[in-house]
């Protein structure tokens, strides 16, 4: 199993990162908790300490799939008061990458790899508009890419599936239907080229709130963004290298957002939409809006980290 989890880096460089990601790991294999932990302290290169190691998850918790796990909005009150105010304004300072300097295709380039597609849609029940290729850092801007979205249309801003697909249409028995008798999709967990990424929004929670216990969550956000109706989405980097892993940190991330308020259904599948940062909702009369970025972040809560430019 030692080979399948990547060595633990130097003290300094990413030792909490590599903890939440290889306990994860581990318990994909089906370790318990306890194992899981017990593996991490073995192989890391620094003594770990309680915040390294996910909380233990009960059973109601991690086997979200069987066993519903409901908001308690008391439970987010009472994490949204452990800190003084902090508003939109604050997460942007937050974020090492200026948000306000960051054009569309510019985010996705700080997201993806070079090579990587990504499906980009302007109606969310579509196959998706166009695929857009991660290029490479000397590649000429791309900016040109959201031309097509920035056309008149009926104004519902635009989406991109969270992880990447291999740009391939492929048949899925599970979804023929008689509008699709193939079951011919691009979208679908089949047609994914990597589990990188989960998503995690609320459209229960009142946002003020739920900004306040999303920047003291102890995950790596690389991405936050307001969907410019009543939810903000974060793009949370679960390390996963296939879909076991990613459902076994899915559902690991599940224990700590759910309960706040989080919509479990984004949780089920890495084959999920998410809001691009950028475009005006024309019904909401409010433009989707880059609030944090930060493409190598750890588990270290956004509230903890410095503002930009500090160290």
């Amino acid at each position: 199993m030692t080979g399948a989890v990547k060595p633990c880096p130097p003290p300094g460089h990413g030792v909490h990162l590599w903890a939440f990601h290889a306990y994860n790991k581990v318990r994909s294999f089906g370790l318990t908790h306890d194992e899981a932990a017990a593996y991490c302290h073995a192989h890391a290169t620094r003594p770990l300490t309680s915040g390294d190691i996910p909380s233990r998850p009960d059973t109601e918790t991690f086997e979200l799939r069987k066993l519903r796990v409901e908001y308690n909005e008391l439970l987010l009150q009472r994490l949204a008061a452990k800190i003084n105010a902090f508003g939109i304004d604050d997460i942007k300072d937050k974020s090492p990458i200026d948000p306000a300097r960051q054009s569309p295709a510019a985010i996705l380039r700080h997201l993806y790899r070079p090579g990587e597609r990504v499906l980009l849609f302007d109606r969310c029940q579509s196959q998706g508009k166009i695929v857009w290729q991660a290029p490479t850092k000397d590649a000429p801007n791309d900016d040109h890419v959201f031309d097509p979205f920035l056309k008149p249309t009926r104004g519902q801003g635009a989406w991109m599936l969270a992880n990447a697909i291999t740009g391939e249409w492929v048949n899925v028995p599970r979804l023929v239907s008689e509008q699709n008798p193939n079951g011919r999709t691009r979208r679908a967990v089949e047609a994914l080229s990597c589990y990188r990424y989960c998503v995690v929004e609320s459209d229960a929670a009142p946002e003020a709130l739920w900004l306040k216990a999303l920047v003291q969550m102890p995950l790596p956000i690389v991405a936050v963004t307001s969907s410019a109706g009543k939810s903000i989405h974060a793009l949370i980097d679960t390390g996963a290298q296939n879909l076991e892993e990613w459902r076994a940190a899915a559902d690991t991330i599940a224990g700590i957002v759910v309960p706040l308020g989080a919509d479990p259904a984004t949780l089920r599948t890495p084959a999920q939409l998410t809001r691009i940062p950028g475009f005006y909702r024309a019904e909401k009369k409010r433009w989707q809006e880059l609030l944090y970025l930060n493409p190598t972040a750890d588990s270290t809560p956004i509230i903890r980290k410095p503002k930009r430019g500090q160290s």
